[in-house]
């Protein structure tokens, strides 16, 4: 008996705890059950469970981030890198660099900070997220390049800068990017 039970009830919920439907069919059959996940993380703004939206949304990143590399002068590509604000924009983009051509990538969050600083010379960063003003006080030039948009994604909107002329060696803003948390 108990045995059913659990066969029973792992089969009701797993469409909510597996990605077996579409997104919109997950929605659905989590709110026929009564299934709303709670946000796990700040800034969790999808319907989806976190689990499932966290999956969305990266090879589009990639795609978009590789159109804006590939749109700079040649000159400019040798000397650029992508920042990504956390590990999992850099985990995707390294992921996807083998379908999506795109630069070294490096990140400031968690254990990623700890793999940079770029050790070549960089001239333009290509960076994920952020503001305008923070940027423009440590480049010379900066320009909204594109934005990468999922729907499902828990970073539904990402705007990707172009970041020309460090004001100083990135090296040495290292330091102040590191992101724990």
């Amino acid at each position: 008996m108990w045995l059913g039970v659990l066969l029973t009830g792992g089969v009701l919920l797993a469409p909510v705890a597996v990605p077996i439907f579409s997104p919109e069919k997950t929605l659905e059959y989590g709110q026929r059950l009564g299934v709303t996940p709670k946000p796990q993380e700040v800034g969790h703004t999808t319907p989806l469970p976190q689990y499932f939206s966290d999956r969305f949304g990266w090879e589009n990143l990639a795609r978009v981030v590789s159109e804006v590399y590939q749109q700079l002068p040649a000159g400019e590509r040798d000397r650029c890198v992508v920042l990504g604000l956390n590990y999992g924009h850099a985990g995707s983009l390294e992921y996807w660099s083998r379908r999506y051509e795109l630069p070294p990538v490096y990140s400031i969050h968690n254990n990623y900070w700890l793999w940079g600083p770029p050790e070549q010379s960089v001239d333009v960063v290509i960076i994920i997220r952020g503001n305008r003003e923070l940027w423009e006080s440590l480049f010379d030039d900066v320009v909204e390049a594109a934005t990468a948009e999922s729907p499902h994604a828990i970073e539904s909107h990402m705007t990707i800068w172009i970041c020309r002329g460090p004001r100083r060696p990135i090296s040495d803003m290292w330091i102040e990017f590191k992101s724990y948390g």
